[in-house]
């Protein structure tokens, strides 16, 4: 099978107090640090596909809900960095929705004067029917989620599904309801593309600690499915909010995290 080319493609970065985050204890060692989380999608080219997972609007959010979003820095827009890459966004063949998170979808349409296109119309998006809860969209969730809906474009995916030539998506959940994973097979190696289920390498010492919005004990469960999976298979594990992939490995029920 050839061996996927994968392109991460970093939008910005956004600013994560981990206290706030984490419900730090005042004695941990990140207490009071406000870090820069990059937010990255990526591509992943294989024969006949064209995938992005996740796609992020070039925007900075804020770190608090009184704060107003900016405008990113370091990243340009995503379709640019796209075409930079000699990836042609009329040849995305799957669109891949980890999860309902805005930075994680906001960049699905564009405007055109006064209405939405999807900025990828000739794909499949895939979203977790966990996250699908028209009744609550706000705002941003109309103008991109549910005029993909409206196009034809959205498969609300429940379970496992296999997309072909080795791509799978698997059920995640925690960070919300529908969080989903990409799996992708190549030989006997398969790599990981996580999304949420990790967001900072303090979880990786300390495994059960999630961010507060989190249904932490089905969190804690997707995050050991993914460590047994990824330790197997020998892959790479790849996350929305870090800009490097990790190789995990388990010895005598130790997890242990690489940078690679």
């Amino acid at each position: 099978m050839t061996s996927p080319k994968i392109t991460a493609l970093n939008m910005g970065y956004l600013l994560a107090d981990l206290s706030d985050w984490f419900r730090l204890p005042s004695d941990h060692p990140f207490s009071g640090q406000v870090e820069e989380m990059a937010m990255i999608c990526y591509h992943i080219a294989l024969p006949g596909q064209s995938v992005l997972v996740d796609v992020a609007a070039h925007q900075i959010l804020p770190v608090k809900e009184s704060d107003q979003p900016g405008e990113a820095y370091g990243a340009s827009a995503l379709i640019d960095q796209l075409r930079a890459a000699n990836i042609n966004p009329a040849d995305i063949t799957d669109v891949v929705i980890t999860h309902a998170h805005s930075d994680h979808y906001s960049g699905l349409t564009l405007q055109v004067e006064d209405h939405y296109l999807p900025a990828f119309p000739n794909a499949r998006h895939f979203l977790g029917i966990g996250d699908w809860q028209p009744e609550k969209f706000t705002e941003l969730e109309q103008h991109t989620l549910s005029v993909i809906h409206q196009c034809g474009l959205l498969t609300l995916v429940e379970g496992e599904l296999d997309l072909g030539d080795g791509l799978r998506i698997l059920p995640s959940p925690g960070e919300t309801p529908g969080h989903q994973i990409l799996a992708v097979q190549c030989d006997e190696k398969e790599d990981y593309f996580v999304g949420d289920l990790f967001h900072h390498p303090l979880e990786f010492s300390e495994p059960e600690r999630n961010g507060y919005w989190a249904d932490s004990e089905i969190m804690n469960t997707s995050k050991e499915d993914l460590i047994k999976r990824a330790s197997i298979s020998d892959g790479l594990v790849y996350f929305s909010h870090l800009e490097r992939p990790y190789r995990v490995e388990m010895i005598d029920q130790e997890v242990y995290w690489h940078e690679v």
